[in-house]
């Protein structure tokens, strides 16, 4: 599992500079998928959209 140390707290914050504050959740998220290189798996890859962090949404690809 992977945790908000002191560099994902430190990019969240650099990530919600012109955001609201409501966005705080996403940007922590965000935030630790970008500061350890992943790629973040969510189904609203809308809300994370704005961070420019690499999304996949699992639910797109084909069965089978």
């Amino acid at each position: 599992m992977l945790s908000l140390d002191a560099e994902a707290a430190c990019e969240s914050a650099r990530l919600l500079n012109t955001q609201s504050m409501k966005l705080m959740a996403d940007a922590m998220i965000a935030a630790i998928a970008k500061v350890n290189r992943l790629t973040l798996a969510t189904r609203n890859t809308r809300d994370f959209e704005r961070f420019a962090v690499p999304l996949v949404n699992p639910f797109l690809f084909p069965k089978g």
